[in-house]
């Protein structure tokens, strides 16, 4: 048979899951036609620990983090920046970044601090050098770099 109408679907996901990375959380579809998941969309419940959308159709559904993925770097957003280590944030977020780009992290006399490479659509610098120790407090610049070579540079603050 057929069915029409609208459809409210709600899943649940883990309460072990923060609820600043839950925000992040959509419901996918899986579209038989190609066997790939499709967007949806939804709203987070961080309360309930639950993702609701209404629908169309009856499918298999999913939750699961959701990234923007850029088409180019003119949007890119870097935050918290100033970046506070007392503040609840783990590290510096990069997002809307486009396919598989490398972003390199520079201290103030230009020497490599940090690489993070193959990204995409969001990054997290944890604040700490490729030795794996924290960076000390001050002014760094990023580098960013896609995959068809389009840079953007910018600078990021650290405050211990």
């Amino acid at each position: 048979g057929t069915t029409t109408g609208k459809f409210r679907i709600t899943i649940p996901y883990p309460a072990t899951i923060p609820d600043d990375k839950a925000k992040d959380l959509r419901i996918f579809w899986m579209d038989p036609s190609d066997n790939k998941w499709k967007l949806v969309g939804g709203t987070v419940d961080t309360t309930n620990h639950t993702v609701t959308v209404e629908v169309d159709h009856l499918s298999i559904f999913r939750v699961a983090f959701y990234t923007f993925i850029a088409s180019n770097l003119s949007n890119i957003r870097v935050y918290p920046n100033p970046f506070n280590d007392n503040s609840a944030n783990s590290g510096i977020t990069i997002d809307q970044l486009s396919e598989n780009v490398t972003i390199k992290i520079f201290n103030i006399a230009g020497e490599l601090v940090d690489e993070l490479s193959d990204i995409t659509g969001k990054a997290q610098w944890d604040t700490k050098n490729s030795s794996g120790e924290k960076v000390a407090s001050g002014i760094y610049i990023y580098l960013i770099i896609d995959h068809v070579g389009n840079k953007k540079v910018g600078k990021l603050a650290v405050v211990r």
